[in-house]
């Protein structure tokens, strides 16, 4: 994976529709991992269905929307098997600060995201000639 060097105008919409469809796919799946505790599920298993739910969700706003063309699917759920586990841990580690598992789900979510724009345009929805832009 190389460094980007330089910004392009169509590197910028695609860092815009990625925030936007990530601003979808989080509401999604803090929604549902607040319907899951709200239900009764334990915070650990309600952030390990809610994450996988959202796996199938995400990958399509990210490819139709964010990154607009088919992507490395098996690339993409192992990106997202490593953040589940990121996440899980996160979660974990949010929970010692802080005591609602609803607050420390939102907090893990947004530290686990912060890293997988990158990953996802440079290791799953890489086109030709997108090696050096943002």
């Amino acid at each position: 994976m190389k460094v980007p060097v330089r910004f392009s105008k169509e590197s910028l919409y695609t860092v815009i529709r990625f925030y936007q469809a990530a601003i979808v796919n989080t509401i999604f799946g803090i929604s549902l991992y607040a319907a899951l505790i709200y239900f009764g599920f334990n915070m650990y298993y309600a952030q390990i269905v809610a994450h996988v739910i959202g796996v199938i969700f995400n990958y399509f706003t990210y490819s139709m929307h964010a990154f607009r063309g088919p992507g490395n699917k098996f690339r993409f759920a192992l990106v997202y098997v490593l953040s589940g586990i990121l996440n899980v841990f996160l979660l974990y580690l949010t929970s010692f600060i802080v005591s609602s598992p609803y607050i420390a789900g939102i907090a893990a979510a947004l530290c686990g995201s912060l890293i997988i724009f990158f990953v996802l345009r440079y290791g799953v929805f890489q086109r030709r000639g997108d090696h050096h832009h943002v």
